[in-house]
């Protein structure tokens, strides 16, 4: 700024002083009147100089405004973008996990006519691919009983574990979940 200053007082004081020199060289005569028109406006032109840089520096802004519009509308974009994908993703997840149980209970039944209920499937998520079978990090299985026939109620043991958790674990269903998903037998949970 403070160069642009000096710079701008020595043309100023460069320029007077020749139109100066230009007008005492100048002839007394009508000439001379015209003349002194034509260095005021030059002299007038050359003071004026830096509001004109202004006027062309405002442009300059309203260019980065400008850019900087289009800028955040880009992210804007982008990220609304990223968000519906995420939506889109977990929609997928959740569509593919249903039809996931859905076959998994038809496989069950067909292979031991036995109505179980997938009450939970998690899923690998590690991989890139979390479509494939190979992913299934942890089911859990729940008999769906009959309605028309009453069961009695297991002993209730409020505090400690229930020793008995095998005793519902079908190994019938667990090699059929092994083999055909590919799911490790740890991962198999059965409900009561």
């Amino acid at each position: 700024m403070l160069q642009f200053l000096k710079n701008y007082i020595l043309s100023v004081t460069v320029m007077v002083m020749f139109l100066a020199f230009i007008d005492i060289i100048l002839p007394q005569n009508s000439i001379r009147k015209y003349a002194r028109f034509v260095t005021g406006l030059i002299v007038i032109i050359t003071i004026l100089i830096p509001v004109f840089k202004i006027f062309d520096k405002k442009n300059n802004i309203e260019t980065y405004i400008l850019n900087y519009e289009n800028q955040y509308n880009t992210f804007a974009v982008n990220s609304n973008q990223i968000d519906v994908q995420k939506k889109v993703r977990m929609q997928t997840e959740h569509i593919f996990k249903e039809k996931l149980k859905e076959s998994i209970e038809k496989d069950i039944f067909e292979s031991t006519k036995k109505k179980y209920c997938i009450t939970n499937v998690i899923l690998d998520k590690s991989n890139d691919d979390i479509y494939g079978f190979t992913n299934i990090k942890f089911i859990e299985l729940k008999p769906q009983e009959d309605n028309s026939t009453i069961k009695s109620v297991d002993k209730v043991v409020i505090g400690e574990r229930n020793e008995n958790e095998d005793k519902y674990r079908d190994d019938k269903i667990v090699r059929l979940l092994e083999k055909k998903y590919n799911i490790n037998p740890s991962y198999i949970k059965f409900l009561k």
